[in-house]
This record gives structure tokens, C-alpha cells and sequence, in this order.
């Protein structure tokens, strides 16, 4: 709430003053007053008001030698003068002084509304010079100068739940918003984006009158103190890049999503590069089924670059790597194709869906007879090196080691399913006629003998 003194050597005026108005349904609030302007002077200092009413003509100190004296130690504080006399010379040295207006007693309520209204914008209008400085500069403090910016700021009542709201595009900013929400400012104005506080808002209702614009609006958390306004700002403006996903003009509530977490596991659990192209087929498609914003691509673009590094479809490369994706990319599907380019560019286009599905198949049902590299390279028209090397692409290992794992995973399978089948026909079953190798084979991938595995389901 913003604040405001008074000074004048005359008590019913100031008394005048106090009841004039009703200073709070203006968000200002009377923080102190004086008689003697001597004394004005060290209290202004202290109290530090957003605006100061002041008489001109006071015994001891004029009211334009108490704002020179102020204003060396403090030029933020506004001054406005009173007085009788209509006089030009004074009009001229308050405005050399910097004051906001000069008036002639007896004040007029209009006069004064407007008074408020523009000491108001004025401070609206610092304050959002110094927030513009701070959010487009890359300042590692930038957090804490937010902030400190935002707390220590009279503009803004306390402890009031509010939201940042950007509109990436052209939104009426004549319009009176105040039907959906308690108060609101406007901080930032250019030709893309419009950046706003608003306290108690109303999302459903301010949705329904926003509808009537063709933008894209994005909206932080709601929160009560501004101890993450830094992140509300980037959350908001980045939400309101939602068309980045849907190619239309979306309203974006910033929210968390738990949809994320599990994708990112499913990227980071493939096991080879096929598996990684079929996420990236179908992932526009689950982005919006799991109501995935466009806060997290960048994070999830970040986990398929080193994906396809793993899974050498690509080199390590900084600048893919530490991309801006939503802000390189016109759209979601224009980023998914260029990833997918890479698949082309490494020769991971050498198979296809069907062979993969094939091979996993055909090998499932043959784990009882011994089976060769050489065999599924003759049988599926490759020569055994380039076979070798296409089976590590598609599944992420080599042909032996992809073989024993199915085997010891259809052999615990058997074991917890407390098959009739003894130890050494489970062996036999998944190709193994030296039970001893077997074991070997079973401890080595499970830590446990094939007789210590049977005890965790038998022994309950």
C-alpha cells in the first residue's frame, strides 16, 4: 500500500486532509503528518512516504526548501504543494524541484483523486524500469533482485494471493480487468507480450473474457509471498508459449505434472535406438494425452539428446545439447522431425519396426534350442559382422548378451510361477543342458543360485 504525509502549519488542514477522502479505497495509507517542517524533514526521511503534501509558505522551512533538502538525501519521494496564493514563481521552482503538482487551497477531491492517481503511475512507472532492467539482464543475482524488488515495493499489499500473467500477443490493456481479480498492474507493454501481477484472480472467469482475444496467455502458480516471483515470471512466460505444442492460441495455467517424470523414465529406460524413435513417433501425440505443457520440453528435449547420444545416433555436441528448443523451433513437430533426421543420417533406418518385432519374437519362442548370430544373419539375409552391428542398434546390446538375458528372465519366470518343472528341466527349457553352467549362468545374472531363487517363492 502506498503512503502518504502531510505538511502544513496549519492543523485544520491537515485535519482537512485526514477526512477528505477515504485514503485506503485509493490503496494509500496516511503514515505520518507535522506542523513544523523542521521536524517534517527528519520524519520524512524515516518513514520514507511515496508522497508528500506540503504546504509552501511555513515558518522555520518553506515547503520548497524541504523538498530541495529531502530530495538530496531521497529523490524517490513525490512532492506535491499547497497553497493560497496562485503565484507563478512558485509553480515554476516546484516543478524545477521535481514536484508532481502544485495546487491552490482550498484542495478539491477530483484534484486530489487525481493526484493519487498520478503519483501512482509514476511509481508504477519506476518500478517497472527497474523490473524490465532486471528481467531481461542475465544476471546471476537476478533472483534475489527480484525479489528484493517486489518486497520492499509500496505498491502491492502483502500476504495476498496473486499470479503473474503474460500474454504473448496483442491483449486489450484498455480493458478493466478488475471483475476478475482483487487489483492488478500492468508492469511490461511491447508488441508480442504483455507482463501483469494480478491478485485474487479469478482463473475461470478471466479465461471466459480473455477468450474474446487471439492470444496465448500464460499464468504462474498462485503464491502469497514473493520469495518465487523469479520463477513465476519464467513460468508464466514460458506457458504462455503453448501453441509451441498445439499450433493454436492456448490458455496456460502453470501447474505441475507427474506425466513428466514418467516420460523422462521411459526415454532414459530405452534400451537402444529403436525403442527411442518409436517414443519419438508417438510423442507429440502423448505430450497432449498427458496434458504435458510447454514449460517442460526443454527438459524433456534435453533427455532425448543424451538418449540419442547414448544410444550413438549422434555425436556429444554442446550447441544441441544446451539448444533453447521452444525458442529455436517453431513447433513441437518441427523439432520431433528434425530428431527424427538423425535416425536417417545413422543409418538407424537399416531396419524397421517389423524386423525388430521379427527378431524379439523368433527369438522368444526358440529359447530351448541353441541358436547362433550367424543362423539369424543367414536367415534374415545379412552377412554376420553387418548382422552384429544391427542387432546392437536395435537392441541396445549384443546378440549373446540379449539371448542369456531372455533365457535367465523366462527361467525366473518359470522358477516364481512354482512350475512342477525340477530345477534341471527349467534349465533344459531355456537351453541349457549343463545344469551346472546353468546355475553358473543364473548367479552370475541374479545373484542368487537357481536353488536359493526357488526359496524367496517357496519358502513363505
Amino acid at each position: 500500500m502506498l503512503t502518504v504525509y502531510f505538511v502544513d502549519d496549519d492543523e485544520l488542514i491537515i485535519e482537512e486532509l485526514m477526512q477528505i477522502i477515504k485514503w485506503d479505497n485509493y490503496n494509500y495509507k496516511v503514515c505520518g503528518y507535522s506542523t513544523d517542517a523542521v521536524k517534517a524533514k527528519d520524519e520524512i526521511l524515516e518513514l520514507c512516504p511515496t508522497l508528500v503534501i506540503s504546504d509552501v509558505q511555513m515558518a522555520g522551512l518553506s515547503g520548497l526548501k524541504l523538498a530541495e533538502e529531502v530530495g538530496k538525501e531521497n529523490s524517490s519521494i513525490t512532492f506535491c504543494f499547497l497553497s493560497v496564493f496562485d503565484k507563478f514563481d512558485y509553480a515554476i521552482e516546484a516543478i524545477r524541484l521535481g514536484a508532481i503538482r502544485y495546487l491552490k487551497k482550498p484542495i478539491r477531491v477530483n484534484e486530489l483523486t487525481l493526484l493519487l492517481e498520478e503519483t501512482k503511475n509514476k511509481a508504477l512507472e519506476k518500478f517497472s524500469h527497474e523490473l524490465t532492467s532486471i528481467l531481461f539482464s542475465e544476471t546471476i543475482k537476478q533472483e534475489n533482485m527480484l525479489y528484493k524488488l517486489f518486497d520492499n515495493s509500496l505498491l502491492f499489499e502483502k500476504n495476498l494471493p496473486f499470479r503473474i500473467v503474460v500474454s504473448f500477443g496483442k491483449l486489450n490493456d484498455k480493458i478493466d480487468y478488475s471483475p476478475y481479480c482483487k487489483s492488478y498492474e500492468m508492469f511490461y507493454k511491447d508488441e508480442l507480450m504483455q507482463i501483469y501481477i494480478m491478485f485474487n484472480l479469478d482463473i475461470e472467469k478471466f479465461k471466459e473474457v480473455t477468450s474474446l482475444y487471439n492470444v496465448s496467455l500464460g499464468i504462474s502458480e498462485e503464491k502469497v509471498d514473493f520469495k518465487s516471483i523469479s520463477k513465476q515470471f519464467k513460468d508464466a512466460r514460458i506457458a504462455s508459449r503453448q501453441e509451441f505444442i498445439t499450433e493454436k492460441k492456448e490458455f496456460t495455467v502453470y501447474e505441475e505434472n507427474s506425466n513428466v517424470e514418467n516420460l523422462i523414465k521411459e526415454i532414459e529406460n530405452t534400451a537402444n535406438a529403436y525403442e527411442l524413435k518409436n517414443i519419438l513417433i508417438h510423442l507429440k501425440e502423448k505430450i497432449i494425452k498427458d496434458k504435458i505443457i510447454v514449460n517442460y520440453i526443454q527438459k524433456l528435449y534435453t533427455v532425448i539428446i543424451y538418449s540419442l547420444i547414448r544410444h550413438d545416433v549422434i555425436e556429444y555436441n554442446d550447441i544441441i545439447v544446451n539448444l533453447s528448443a521452444i525458442y529455436f523451433y517453431k513447433s513441437l513437430e518441427e523439432m520431433i522431425q528434425d530428431l527424427l533426421v538423425n535416425f536417417e543420417q545413422s543409418n538407424v533406418e537399416d531396419y524397421n519396426v517389423s524386423l525388430y518385432e521379427e527378431i524379439k519374437k523368433d527369438l522368444e519362442k526358440n529359447l530351448s534350442r541353441k541358436v547362433s548370430l550367424s543362423e539369424y544373419a543367414g536367415k534374415y539375409g545379412y552377412n554376420t559382422s553387418y548382422f552384429s552391428q544391427l542387432f546392437k542398434k536395435m537392441f541396445g546390446t549384443s546378440f549373446a548378451e540379449y539371448l542369456i538375458s531372455l533365457k535367465i528372465e523366462k527361467a525366473k519366470e518359470l522358477i516364481a510361477s512354482k512350475s512342477r518343472l525340477s530345477l534341471r528341466n527349467i534349465a533344459s527349457e531355456v537351453g541349457y543342458d549343463d545344469y551346472y553352467h546353468f546355475s553358473k549362468i543364473f548367479k552370475k545374472y541374479t545373484n542368487y543360485t537357481p536353488t536359493e531363487y526357488k526359496d524367496l517363492f517357496y519358502n513363505d
